[in-house]
């Protein structure tokens, strides 16, 4: 079930035809941030999960704002797994800003377009999915030798946050962390089934995840490409090796950065 929270008749509409025709499940639509409090019962914090598996929230809504509403299922430990994504008419980085800190896992402009939201959804779904085994290691070199070891079945990915300080600053460090977090989520269901090494400097936003898989890899940088360019910000910059020969290029760069 996808909850759409939108005040407007039309919009409302839109949102659910684009749904719909991408095949991303059944939705449910609602017009005011308490009444999708109430459909999550977001005052209740345990027993089961909700049925819920993504919600749009326009920001600008009667009564509580879309923002307040995010942070207060973000809060919710029976909720926050949800992935939100929130629209607004303004393309506004405070904006942005506020929503990220306040959980939400993406940020859509209107007019919506139907290519662009089905993607964001689906990449917030593999995101809320269960990942394959994932393991930290402690060392950079650590990925090279496993590398090695999985020749033909194994594609390393380097993600460079290039607007850390700034993420730093905006959303305090353990916010910038929790952020970067739901990047490695993200990239990391792109293979859901995979087994998966990470690594994470303790200083800096950069990360590299190897991806083992006995399946097809060929369209990962495509899937990595997709999903850094879909990104308004922070900018990123991904490097991808272990791909087939014939693969065009293994980097890619989100708008705002330079390869």
């Amino acid at each position: 079930m996808i909850l759409i929270v939108e005040d407007t008749p039309e919009q409302r509409i839109i949102l659910s035809a684009i749904i719909d025709s991408s095949n991303l499940g059944p939705s449910t639509a609602l017009v005011t941030a308490e009444e999708a409090l109430a459909y999550l019962e977001a005052d209740r914090h345990d027993g089961p999960a909700s049925p819920v598996r993504a919600i749009l929230m326009d920001v600008l809504l009667p009564g509580m704002d879309g923002i307040s509403a995010a942070a207060r299922i973000h809060a919710n430990p029976r909720l926050s797994g949800i992935p939100l994504i929130v629209i607004s008419a303004l393309e506004d980085s405070g904006r942005l800003t506020e929503a990220l800190a306040a959980g939400a896992v993406d940020y859509l402009v209107k007019p919506v377009q139907p290519v662009q939201l089905a993607g964001r959804l689906r990449a917030a779904l593999r995101q809320a999915g269960t990942p394959g085994t994932m393991q930290t290691v402690a060392a950079r070199d650590v990925l090279d030798r496993l590398m090695a070891r999985t020749v033909g079945r194994g594609v390393l990915l380097h993600v460079a946050v290039r607007d850390w300080a700034e993420l730093c600053r905006e959303l305090g460090r353990a916010g910038a962390d929790e952020f970067r977090g739901r990047l490695i989520a993200a990239f990391a269901g792109l293979l859901p089934q995979a087994s998966q090494w990470l690594y994470q400097p303790a200083e800096g936003g950069d990360f590299s995840l190897l991806v083992e898989s006995d399946g097809d890899t060929s369209d990962f940088l495509a899937l990595a490409r997709s999903l850094a360019e879909e990104m308004p910000w922070p900018s990123l910059t991904i490097a991808v090796t272990g791909l087939p020969a014939d693969t065009p290029t293994a980097n890619a760069t989100s708008p705002g950065g330079v390869a």
